[in-house]
């Protein structure tokens, strides 16, 4: 299983080829990643390809993958040498949210796509993390009817199965979130589904990964700070997460 190659894999993503020439994409999406790449997807009209840039080595590497075996608006992470891909829309089923999740390993040249055991619930537009080598976070979004999901889950990878994470204090969609000295994960803005309820963007919510019991929290926020829709967040030292792109109401 995928729990054996983790032992395998060295940290971080090692790449390659040296320069990219991409065709024009139809569809755009950010991912989280290691602190050592960054990673995103374009659509084009027979595959999708994945990039990643190590920033060590400051070098690209592509993959392709049919346009079948990735969903469109999935969340993406790349953690321990593989790009892990979550819920979605599945085209070939009539357009319908999914729950599946799946794996590529960075390196490989095939680049086979892995199917693991889907999450609980179907979604899309929701928050991915996480933690090198032992779990990945799913964290709330939208489900069939546009239906805002409250919880969190947790995919153990050594197990190979899903567990709930908590339940958020408010819920949203189209969120960001990061995992902070492997413990802690911070969840930054997103919408609610109510405009009356516009100042839930406001909240910050954490949660420790090592509590037996997860309990999410809100984080006593000094300052005016609102962001509905950030791109991506990332730990940049011992007491600071930067938060990228945003789109201000």
């Amino acid at each position: 299983g995928l729990s054996q190659k983790f032992s395998r894999v060295r940290m971080g993503c090692s790449c390659s080829t040296p320069e990219i020439k991409q065709s024009q994409p139809s569809r755009y999406l950010i991912g989280n990643s290691e602190a050592s790449c960054v990673h995103y997807l374009t659509q084009t009209k027979l595959f999708w390809q994945i990039i990643v840039y190590n920033l060590e080595d400051k070098k690209f590497v592509s993959m392709v993958a049919e346009k079948s075996e990735i969903n469109a608006f999935c969340e993406t992470i790349i953690m321990s040498g593989y790009l892990f891909c979550s819920g979605g829309i599945k085209a070939s089923s009539g357009f319908s949210i999914t729950s599946e999740f799946k794996a590529m390993e960075v390196k490989a040249k095939d680049n086979k796509v892995i199917q693991l055991p889907g999450m609980s619930q179907v979604k899309y537009k929701h928050g991915i993390v996480g933690k090198k080598g032992i779990s990945v976070y799913t964290i709330c979004g939208l489900a069939e009817e546009e239906a805002l999901i409250p919880i969190c889950e947790e995919y153990d990878i050594e197990k190979e199965k899903w567990e709930q994470a908590g339940t958020l204090n408010f819920p949203k969609y189209c969120l960001t979130a990061c995992m902070f000295s492997e413990r802690h994960i911070y969840c930054f803005g997103g919408k609610p589904l109510l405009a009356t309820q516009i100042e839930l963007e406001q909240k910050i919510e954490t949660l420790d990964t090592n509590e037996l019991i997860k309990q999410w929290k809100v984080v006593d926020c000094k300052g005016d700070w609102r962001s509905s829709e950030p791109s991506w967040c990332a730990q940049t030292s011992a007491k600071d997460i930067m938060i990228f792109g945003t789109e201000q109401t």
